[in-house]
């Protein structure tokens, strides 16, 4: 990884950070994938407020994130050797970058951690104001993120600031995230009824790189409660990264945007509606004197994953009545898309055809009864 010098007035901020965290306190941090809120990893009272601020259940364990790959072996119990030859392997391939590995925990891993399970979850974030702070935190942080249990993560300073206001004690500004996206989960404990290893959630690292590495078969994410996962893992519930605004997907694929912009404004006359797409508008008068508000992510994954989170926020801070995602059902089944498709399943209350809208009643859909 190329990276420049941290100039001074940084490398200060990145200081205070490290203090406010041997202190005890809550510190957001900048990586490639999501802001994460942190604490020590080796103060369980610490980690104890990271549950409080989010209201995060506490038998949902959190990602350790460390400076270097030598620090591992350290947190694992009883690794064999094997395993020990593909995390170097991983490491060498993927890290700092977005891919986590679990591993069976050392006896003195704070349950707190883990979720009181006897695994562990590690990465080596990819940001170089994160790296930085980690080589002053001897224990390395826990940091999941920094946003209320199941909603939007935040790609952006001030989505943290926005979800969580003063019951973080500060922020490092990282500016935008790189990848915008939760890191790949990669189940390497033995806890699968099979030799193979399990990704456990779905990220920019594909099950295809990884077997490339390892050179054996890697199983793609499988669904909740699967004898593949007999382990908790962050982002495995069904309802995550969700807006408080009515947020759908549509699945037809033979209806144009304009088609379903038109639709739109006539079933809902009197509403607020946001439509996200990766289709440009034939013709851009489709928008003039309606209520949709239409907004255009990239068709490629690696930029709608940098753009999803930041969009919803924007459009979840904007009073609209129901927000609609129409993708293009050819290109989101591809291999590149499975983490963006996980996260939207999600994110959002359910996949319905257009003629399905014509049920909706909005005080059947109000804010109040959406995602805990």
């Amino acid at each position: 990884m190329l990276t420049l010098p941290i100039k001074p007035e940084i490398q200060s901020q990145i200081a205070f950070a490290a203090t406010l965290l041997k202190q005890g306190k809550l510190v957001a941090i900048p990586t490639e994938t999501v802001y994460g809120l942190a604490a020590d990893a080796s103060q369980p009272k610490a980690i104890h407020q990271i549950f409080m601020a989010k209201g995060r259940p506490s038998n949902h364990p959190l990602i350790v994130h460390l400076a270097d790959v030598a620090q591992i072996w350290d947190w694992g119990k009883s690794l064999s050797q094997e395993t020990i030859e593909d995390i170097k392997q991983l490491a060498a391939h993927f890290w700092p970058g977005p891919l986590t590995i679990v591993i069976k925990k050392a006896d003195w891993v704070p349950s707190i951690i883990t979720g009181d399970q006897d695994t562990v979850a590690i990465r080596i974030p990819n940001h170089p104001l994160t790296l930085e702070l980690l080589k002053q935190m001897p224990y390395g942080l826990v940091a999941p993120s920094a946003n209320r249990f199941g909603r939007i993560s935040p790609t952006l300073a001030a989505h943290v600031l926005k979800e969580l206001g003063n019951k973080v004690d500060y922020i490092l500004e990282g500016g935008p995230c790189a990848i915008g996206l939760e890191s790949t989960i990669l189940n390497l404990s033995g806890d699968q009824p099979t030799p193979s290893i399990a990704i456990l959630r779905p990220g920019m690292i594909s099950a295809e790189q990884i077997a490339l590495v390892l050179n054996k078969p890697i199983l793609n994410a499988p669904k909740q409660n699967n004898a593949l996962t007999p382990i908790r893992a962050p982002g495995l519930l069904n309802s995550h990264y969700a807006p408080k605004t009515p947020f759908y997907r549509i699945t037809e694929n033979a209806l144009s945007t304009e088609a379903l912009i038109s639709k739109l404004n006539t079933i809902f006359p009197d509403s607020k509606i946001a439509l996200i797409s990766h289709h440009s508008l034939s013709n851009i008068s489709n928008l003039k004197n309606s209520l949709v508000s239409y907004h255009a992510l990239s068709s490629d994954p690696a930029y709608f994953s940098q753009q999803i989170y930041a969009t919803l926020h924007h459009l979840d801070a904007l009073g609209f009545d129901f927000i609609f995602c129409h993708l293009d059902q050819k290109i989101i089944h591809s291999a590149e898309w499975l983490s963006l498709l996980d996260r939207l399943q999600k994110a959002t209350l359910g996949c319905i055809e257009s003629h399905q809208l014509y049920h909706f009643k909005l005080p059947l859909y109000h804010q109040d009864n959406q995602h805990a």
